[in-house]
């Protein structure tokens, strides 16, 4: 579902891992919550830290293929068949994330639908 993290990637995951929100890790850092949100999303790398995670957990490889795929919270719990509050706590690792890996499989086996669509296939 996941290859190698990408180092905005484990940025997130660590800041998540923390219990972090971004303003909390920006200060941690000793950066502004500006700069720190263009290292999480990828936009700037220069400086990035680079944390040490281990193993990257099965929830949390969701997450990462939720962010890459473009959809949103709303559009990839419509995929999954859950609510958008139980998706946040699968993303979490809060509850088991086998909806979500069922989701993941399905959409995997179909095709990829576009985000703008949530969640559908284009025609």
């Amino acid at each position: 579902m996941v290859g190698k993290l990408k180092p905005h990637e484990v940025l997130l995951l660590a800041r998540r891992r923390a219990g972090d929100g971004q303003a909390r890790a920006a200060r941690r850092h000793g950066v502004s919550l500006y700069r720190y949100r263009r290292w999480e999303t990828g936009g700037e790398l220069d400086g990035i830290p680079r944390p040490r995670l281990g193993r990257i957990l099965t929830h949390e490889r969701c997450l990462i293929a939720r962010l890459r795929a473009g959809l949103t919270v709303v559009q990839f719990a419509w995929v999954a068949g859950v609510s958008r509050w139980w998706l946040i706590r699968m993303e979490a690792g809060e509850v088991p994330a086998t909806r979500l890996l069922a989701a993941w499989s399905r959409r995997a086996s179909r095709g990829r639908p576009t985000s703008s669509k949530r969640g559908r296939r284009s025609t």
